[in-house]
This record gives structure tokens, C-alpha cells and sequence, in this order.
């Protein structure tokens, strides 16, 4: 099976970063409980928010590309590579975090902590959604 690392890594980097925003909308929504702010937060907010992680997590999509194709060489199996390529996800993306807060990202009250579940949750959800895995197609004429 041919495997497409790039195509596979950027589809779960582009729809964290899109989905992200939202995610952590929803958590600070479920745990304030203001209506309001949140549908200021959203309409406001997430589309500059979105540009700018883009170019934020730029350098952490191309490791995360890496890690992509270091684990399909070496771990045999599409369930045990998506299992590392989570794990793989996770650590960037919390260590990101991490690195931001100076190593306090981790506190429910901080504001960040929402942002902080809402990529994680996006970049777990894109690596079991997406095809790692695609078999190649050759053209018919």
C-alpha cells in the first residue's frame, strides 16, 4: 500500500486549525455559561484566529510531517501508525502549548487551557478521520 504522508499530515493540520477555534468556543460556552461573549468570540475572533495559527503551527506541521513518515516506515500496521501518529500529534501540540505559557497551560482556569483541548481534540479526531492509507489509482483513459 502506498502511503501519503503530506496530503495526510496538512488535511489534519488544516482541519485542527479550522476546527479548533470553535472546539475551544464550545468549552468556554459549556464552562462560562455566557451566550453572548462566545458569539462575539466566534463571529470576531476565529477567522483572524485561524490565519494566524496558520502561520503560528507552520513549523510544527512540517515536524509533525516528518513524524508522519519516520512512523509509517517503521511501525507495521494502519491501527498501530494512527495509535503513534496520535501520540506524535498530541505532544506537539500540547508541547506548543506548553512552550507559549512558559509551562503552565495546563490550569482549567487558564485562558488558554480551552484553545489548548480544542487543537489537541482536532488534531486526534483528523489523524482516525482521514485515510492514511490511499491505494494508488492509475489513470484510464
Amino acid at each position: 500500500m502506498k502511503y501519503y504522508p503530506l496530503y495526510y499530515s496538512a488535511k489534519i493540520w488544516l482541519s485542527s486549525v479550522v476546527t479548533g477555534p470553535f472546539i475551544a468556543m464550545l468549552i468556554a460556552c459549556c464552562t462560562n455559561g455566557d451566550h453572548g461573549d462566545t458569539t462575539i468570540y466566534l463571529v470576531l475572533l476565529c477567522p483572524p484566529a485561524v490565519i494566524l495559527v496558520v502561520f503560528i503551527t507552520f513549523f510544527i506541521w512540517l515536524v509533525f510531517w516528518l513524524l508522519i513518515r519516520l512512523i509509517v516506515r517503521i511501525v507495521s500496521g494502519v491501527f498501530p501508525q494512527k495509535c503513534w501518529i496520535t501520540f506524535a500529534g498530541m505532544v506537539l501540540t500540547i508541547g506548543l502549548f506548553y512552550l507559549v505559557e512558559n509551562g503552565n497551560p495546563f490550569l482549567p482556569q487558564n485562558e488558554v487551557f480551552p484553545l489548548m483541548i480544542g487543537y489537541t481534540a482536532g488534531i486526534c479526531a483528523g489523524v482516525w478521520y482521514f485515510d492514511l492509507a490511499k491505494p494508488v489509482v492509475l489513470l484510464e483513459l
